[in-house]
């Protein structure tokens, strides 16, 4: 057995190892493999998100494979060195000050502790994740169910969104039964060591087994022919999950459907005047933007309703257009006043993908400031390709026939506007209302009902803003997302708005869009229709900053509509009213004003870090200290609980003491108990004598005689009738307690290995 053993490589490197460090080690591969499908699917984590959580589980998994030490000395390092990480991570910078009220502890815990937001709950949750892991999968039946469950998740994955994550299952695969297999050799050698020696002396059998076993896995899902997938695509999952109004399994009806003309209803050139119809999805790339920030991407305004769609106005068409100035910025329109507006910079490029898409606008967030740079830039502006309309804001661009195309890269810079729901508040109506008479025309077709709607959401509002909010809030809740609505000429209104609130009553982000435009010039605030394209999917490593830009891939399914409503003092700010879309936005929250009167706190929107109601830095404070300090407390308890017993009798967690006789037979009942972990299982027709002798004949000095001592103990207890003292009773005590510490010496020394060889004097010998 020691030369087939000692023969074998793998055996001599699994058995330094050890039963808990593989496990460890295939655990650590295991969420590896969950974690790149994770970010893979939902990339706007950002890269540093996913190098944290890299880091984490490698630096548990290291101390992992450490030398045995104390459970609780080892979580406690293993939580200081992922706190040193993030601390490095998020360039923390201690906040230190005078403590004269509760609010001055609120207000220390608040600047230090949100500086490792949100790093801080990735490492947490990846080292919570690990310990958690390597528990559940000691067993067989829960290595097997978390094996089966994260394959079907990746399954679903790998079927719905645009990775490709046929590896990352493979791999779990190979880790779960790897798994299994160690929890079942474990098993074997504690349960029953005739059975692990006869392993071990032919462990070429074993591996045998094991490659049998795996051939018949594998190669079975090479040979399955190809499926059609039965869910529908991520644009349908994604997007529409928050009202599940995407399509039934089983009723999926094809996701790009040609239309006669060889054309799909999809992108930006639909037709605006005569809105309505399905929308096919086509993950077509578009173009691709590099950008300091992510937000919508601006490119045509409307602002004639005509029951069925939008068109420009007469004022629009007859609108002076201003040939662009390279690197000149753009001005504004003098009929929107926007003195009250703080603004960020944003910064983009633009990358075109389609080399035979052309476009009458130039894209960029709103409002643009100026160009920076275009691809063949000279002649494009020789050319006077580029004209700003200021009234709607617009970059416009024309194509000569057979001269210069559609310009395949550029660079903008806009001036997002920062939005400031309590100064919205108190904006007052128009200055010159006839200036923005266009902006609340309505067809006189409209039906009644669509602006009794209108007041009815406004009547409790004490500003045009909360009145916004309002009809905001009543499209996202009260009407499902689809791509595929009813067509409105099954109803009987003629109106597109009307047929899409009280009889369609679903739609894509074009019904939203002009329900919100219409609903809000009903209500007396002027609107405008806007068409573009939403961010996209972020296919960087970062979420955006100045100094490392994010890239997004935008598609044709990406092309996208919103409303943009008109506030004295602030100027068009947008509203995005569509279910299951958040438009990325710049809030202004307690925002200080610096020397240029420019807010110094801006959170974006879909990022922010967002205070609960109610909140107080003096109750959170209390609570941190508080709950830190109860901790504390507990573990102190629990690591010096012996000697607080005996120093503190009355606070004691043990039992009280037995009557000796009784505590005599309960102290033998332990000792079985212990030898059952050990792997050995008396008989229910065994006696106490039968079972010493049988641990006797197997040669083994584990016990020697103390086992015969509780022997002797156990018998006058149950059979004699002479008084059991308390003498005995403490000393059948003190010989279970000398037992459990020489088998815990020997599990230790054994700890690196599963396999032990079980003939020596230090086993217990199994049963037979």
């Amino acid at each position: 057995m020691d030369k087939t053993i000692k023969g074998s490589m793998g055996f001599r490197l699994i058995r330094y190892v050890g039963e808990r460090r593989l496990r460890a080690l295939l655990s650590f591969f295991f969420l590896r493999q969950c974690v790149l499908a994770l970010f893979a699917e939902f990339p706007w984590w950002g890269g540093q998100a996913n190098d944290l959580v890299n880091w984490s589980l490698l630096i548990v998994l290291v101390m992992e494979m450490l030398p045995m030490v104390n459970a609780w000395l080892l979580r406690c390092a293993q939580m200081v060195l992922l706190l040193l990480i993030v601390i490095a991570a998020s360039n923390y910078r201690p906040v230190w000050f005078a403590l004269d009220t509760l609010d001055d502890w609120g207000n220390l815990v608040y600047e230090n502790f949100w500086q490792l937001h949100p790093l801080i709950w990735f490492a947490l949750g990846s080292w919570i994740a690990f310990l958690f892991f390597n528990w559940w999968m000691k067993a067989r039946w829960r290595a097997g169910l978390a094996t089966l469950g994260t394959v079907l998740v990746l399954a679903i994955w790998d079927a719905a969104g645009s990775g490709d994550l046929w590896q990352e299952a493979v791999l779990v695969v190979l880790c779960g039964l790897l798994l299994i297999i160690i929890s079942q050799l474990a098993r074997i050698r504690r349960r029953n060591p005739a059975a692990w020696a006869g392993i071990m002396e032919q462990p070429s059998a074993l591996l045998l087994t094991l490659g049998i076993l795996a051939v018949a896995v594998v190669v079975p899902g090479f040979l399955m022919p190809a499926v059609q997938p039965l869910i529908p695509e991520r644009q349908l999952v994604y997007k529409y999950s928050e009202d599940g109004s995407a399509p039934a399994y089983g009723q999926i009806s094809p996701l790009r459907e040609e239309k006669e003309d060889g054309e799909t209803n999809s992108g930006y050139n639909r037709q605006d005047d005569q809105l309505g119809g399905d929308f096919e999805t086509d993950d077509t790339p578009v173009f691709r933007v590099t950008s300091t920030q992510q937000s919508y991407w601006r490119g045509e305004t409307l602002s004639y309703y005509t029951g069925e769609g939008w068109e420009k106005s007469a004022v629009d068409l007859q609108a002076n257009l201003i040939p662009i100035v390279p690197g000149g910025q753009l001005a504004g329109d003098p009929r929107f006043h926007t003195e009250l507006l703080q603004t960020a910079a944003v910064r983009q490029t633009f990358q075109m993908l389609e080399a035979n898409e052309a476009y009458s606008v130039l894209f960029g967030a709103y409002p643009m400031g100026r160009i920076v740079s275009l691809e063949d830039g000279t002649e494009a502006w020789d050319e006077g390709r580029l004209h700003w309309s200021a009234r709607q804001g617009e970059v416009r661009w024309s194509s000569s026939p057979g001269g210069t195309a559609y310009p395949q890269s550029y660079t903008v810079e806009s001036e997002v506007p920062v939005v400031d729901p309590e100064g919205l508040k108190k904006a007052s109506p128009p200055a010159q209302p006839a200036d923005f008479s266009e902006y609340l025309q309505l067809p006189e077709t409209i039906p009644e009902r669509v602006r009794l709607l209108a007041e009815e959401l406004a009547a409790q509002s004490a500003s045009a803003y909360e009145t916004a909010e309002k009809l905001r809030q009543y499209l996202r809740v009260t009407y499902p997302y689809t791509t595929r609505p009813q067509s409105a000429a099954e109803g009987g209104s003629g109106d597109f708005v009307d047929a899409f609130l009280f009889e369609i009553k679903e739609g894509y982000s074009d019904y939203y869009s002009t329900a919100m435009a219409v609903l809000s010039r009903a209500a007396g605030i002027p609107s405008r229709w806007v068409k573009g394209y939403a961010t996209g999917e972020l296919s960087s490593a970062t979420l955006g900053s100045a100094s490392e830009p994010a890239v997004f891939t935008v598609t044709r399914s990406d092309a996208h509509s919103w409303t943009e409503l008109y506030f004295e003092g602030y100027g068009w700010i947008p509203f995005e009213a569509t279910a299951g879309f958040e438009m990325p936005l710049f809030l202004r929250q307690n925002a200080v004003e610096d020397e240029d009167g420019l807010a110094v706190e801006l959170l974006e929107e879909t990022q922010a870090r967002q205070e609960p109601a109610g909140w107080n830095k003096g109750r959170v404070a209390v609570a941190v200290i508080g709950g830190a300090g109860i901790l504390v407390l507990l573990l102190a308890a629990w690591l010096l609980r012996r000697r607080m017993a005996e120093a503190f009798p009355l606070l004691s967690l043990r039992r009280r003491e037995k009557e000796p006789r009784r505590q005599v037979a309960a102290e033998y009942h332990r000792f079985v108990r212990l030898l059952k972990k050990a792997g050995t299982r008396p008989e229910q027709n065994e006696t106490a004598r039968e079972v010493i002798e049988r641990l006797e004949s197997g040669g083994t000095s584990l016990f020697g005689p103390a086992a015969q001592e509780l022997l002797e103990l156990f018998e006058r207890a149950q059979y004699s009738d002479r008084q059991v003292t308390a003498e005995e009773g403490a000393r059948a005590v003190s010989i279970v307690n000398e037992m459990k510490k020489r088998m815990q010496q020997i599990h230790r020394s054994r700890r690196g290995s599963i396999w032990t060889d079980s003939g020596k004097t230090e086993d217990i010998p199994g049963k037979g």
